[in-house]
């Protein structure tokens, strides 16, 4: 069965949020290069990977871990599950 695809509106928030969560491992980072090779590397994933989510939104499967690390709730890092 196929997932229901989320509204624009839901995209864009999920989006943002990513977004958000990549601006926290920049400023951790002291800069913008080498941010997401952090992030990447204290998720236990794939530079790439997380390349790409942070484009779209964050996968279930990392928004726990994430949460963790930011001390944010899962509700600031995937507003639309």
């Amino acid at each position: 069965m196929a997932k229901p695809v989320k509204s624009k509106t839901a995209q864009k928030e999920n989006a943002a949020a990513a977004a958000r969560v990549l601006a926290f491992f920049v400023e951790k980072n002291g800069r913008e290069h080498g941010a997401v090779k952090l992030m990447a590397d204290e998720l236990g994933a794939d530079r790439k990977a997380v390349g790409e989510f942070i484009k779209r939104a964050i996968p279930r499967k990392y928004v726990e871990p994430i949460s963790k690390i930011t001390g944010w709730p899962a509700k600031d890092i995937l507003p639309n599950p």
